[in-house]
């Protein structure tokens, strides 16, 4: 067995199990790995193991869920396995596979695509609209590995709730569109060398065009994988080869971005691993941890876990109290967007996480106003009209209280900016979105809780932790898991203090 020593840390008895079946067993590995179990050291000891062994690191294949955990492990395993992400694998299998000496990565691919076989049947200005419900569809349609068939690209849509506007309401345009973007994008790709994120995963698992073999395959974070994602992780094993995934299905919180809901099953189902826990939470108080036991009951806190301390506190006082390094969770967007201006009129620096939803919320600002727009004097009535289209539209389905939910939170993203800093053009709202929203840490952080995966800090904060979870009408199974583990992944993020900070009911 290899030493403490060798390893730099004392393991606990259950990853001592894990070690042990690395070295001494033959199947795959299955690691039920709680909030803050120590992953990443658990990784770097499997890889000081099988280097110990004379594995070399071209047989052993690190697939993580991001490219800064890449860069991360990289840093640390000092070239003793292959680290990188599942789409960067994919991009491998198609730069050899299409035979182009270089590949284009198009993010706007399939939007060109939808919009070319549209026109004609959908007039320009409801052509935004159209076009991303529709690349919505094509996207989760690839994810789930979907035929281009009536009854599976209608059980996608079923699954994910997806939106259509009023424009588009013949089920079979649908269905022709979806085919025809999937046959135009294989072309591109073949022809081209054209591709898409999407690309990268759909391709290769619809060609069945497997990655170079390795003998050890470890996946990161693999709750949170696709059916095309886990297909092409799989496709990396050689035939006398041993997989290993790392999971908790309690975090699993991406189902609404294609996600399987049911990965973990799949994974078991698929690799027949042998199932060992990682239960020991090395981040939290054991206050923190008694909450937590509420979802996940098997998780335990480490020897030497501080009491921690949990506070119930009103918006007010969280103003006067909050401390540089903080970090505010909250599950909506819109709250945080509000809380942040209030922050920072009090002189507070405060960001809110995730360029990317700062870019949502300025395309909402273009769907209200329309491309050729650029002054906000007619942003009242234009707000009023395209609320009200868009929510005649989702009334009309049965999922219909999870879509106003979601049209909700983004509507009033847009109106809380506009409200605060009454912009006169839509470069002065852009400009204040991008004041606001960034990607790197601030004196005090504001995330969701799907933003803040993988975070943690001394002193964390609810904001409105009435929406953890968060509830509605016809909401299915796997969104009920999923918004407990939601709630899960607040309450261990926090390393000392927790606070729930909650704001008085208007009216």
């Amino acid at each position: 067995m290899t030493t403490n020593l060798e390893l730099g840390f004392v393991p606990s008895p259950y990853q001592t199990a894990v070690f042990n079946e690395v070295e001494n067993g033959t199947g795959n590995i299955f690691i039920n790995a709680v909030a803050g179990a120590g992953k990443s050291s658990t990784i770097i000891a499997i890889a000081k193991i099988l280097h110990e062994k004379g594995i070399s690191s071209k047989e052993i294949l690190f697939l993580a869920f991001n490219s800064d955990i890449v860069k991360a492990l990289d840093a640390k395993v000092d070239g003793k396995f292959t680290c990188q992400t599942i789409n960067s694998l994919g991009h491998r299998v198609l730069m050899k596979k299409l035979g182009h000496s270089k590949l284009t990565v198009d993010m706007k691919k399939y939007d060109n695509i939808i919009r070319d076989s549209l026109v004609g049947i959908v007039e320009e200005h409801a052509m935004f609209d159209a076009v991303r419900a529709m690349n919505n569809l094509l996207s989760k349609c690839m994810a789930e590995l979907a035929e281009p068939n009536f009854e599976e690209i209608f059980s996608v849509v079923a699954h994910y709730g997806i939106d259509f506007p009023e424009v588009i309401d013949d089920k079979e345009l649908i269905v022709k569109t979806i085919k025809n973007a999937m046959d135009m994008g294989k072309k591109l790709a073949k022809e081209q060398g054209l591709i898409s994120f999407d690309d990268q995963i759909w391709l290769p698992t619809l060609y069945k065009w497997n990655p170079p073999a390795y003998d050890w395959v470890l996946c990161d974070e693999a709750q949170d994988l696709s059916k095309g994602k886990l297909n092409l992780a799989l496709s990396a094993l050689s035939s006398q080869g041993r997989f290993i995934a790392v999971a908790d299905r309690h975090q699993a919180i991406m189902g609404f971005a294609g996600a399987d809901a049911k990965s973990v099953d799949n994974i078991i189902a698929k690799t027949n691993p042998v199932v060992l826990p990682l239960s020991v939470c090395y981040r939290c108080p054991k206050n923190v941890i008694s909450l937590a036991k509420e979802i996940v009951p098997h998780i335990e806190h480490h020897d030497n876990a501080t009491d921690g301390t949990i506070h119930d506190i009103m918006e007010e006082e969280f103003l006067k109290a909050v401390k540089p390094g903080a970090m505010v969770l909250c599950r909506k967007t819109n709250p945080l967007i509000s809380l942040c201006i209030k922050m920072i009129s009090r002189k507070i620096g405060a960001k809110v996480k995730g360029r990317e939803i700062g870019t949502q919320i300025k395309k909402t600002m273009q769907e209200i106003m329309g491309r050729k727009t650029s002054n906000l004097e007619t942003f009242s009535t234009k707000m009023d009209a395209y609320s009200a289209r868009k929510r005649a539209n989702i009334m009309s389905r049965p999922d219909y209280d999870t879509a106003l939910q979601n049209f909700d939170d983004k509507i009033m993203c847009v109106q809380v900016i506009v409200d605060a800093y009454m912009p006169e053009t839509v470069k002065q709202f852009n400009e204040e979105v991008d004041s606001l929203f960034s990607d790197e840490n601030s004196i005090v952080t504001l995330s969701t809780v799907h933003k803040a995966k993988g975070l943690e800090a001394q002193h964390v904060y609810i904001y409105m932790p009435e929406f953890l979870p968060l509830q509605w009408k016809g909401q299915k199974q796997w969104e009920r898991e999923q918004e407990m583990n939601l709630r899960y992944v607040a309450l261990t993020r926090s390393m000392d203090t927790l606070t729930f900070v909650n704001v008085p009911k208007k009216g």
